[in-house]
């Protein structure tokens, strides 16, 4: 097992949004949302300029953003090693101010 840091950098724009933080699991019993044939695992709510810190498998897994009908992914490559992830918030009033996820 390793861990996975997800922080919320600070914006005004969405900083009301609070976007639900999914985990790719691999068990019907702890998955809460089906997206493009995998399950995922809601791990919370990710406020503005906070972060969240889950424990994640070696295996290579999907992570997965979700705010209305917007969703950012990120595919976390397999390892043993911890991974810190970004989120950011965009201003786009044509697209509804999308997240994006990258590594840090």
């Amino acid at each position: 097992m390793r861990k996975l840091t997800v922080k919320r950098k600070w914006s005004f724009v969405e900083c009301v949004t609070r976007p639900d933080l999914y985990v790719q699991c691999f068990k019907k019993s702890k998955a809460s949302l089906r997206a493009d044939d995998m399950l995922f695992e809601n791990v919370g709510k990710l406020k503005n300029g906070k972060e969240i810190t889950v424990d994640i498998p070696d295996e290579e897994i999907v992570v997965l953003l979700a705010v209305g009908k917007m969703q950012a992914a990120l595919r976390v490559p397999s390892g043993e090693n911890d991974v810190a992830l970004l989120v950011k918030a965009h201003y786009t009033p044509a697209k509804g101010n999308p997240f994006s996820i990258e590594c840090i």
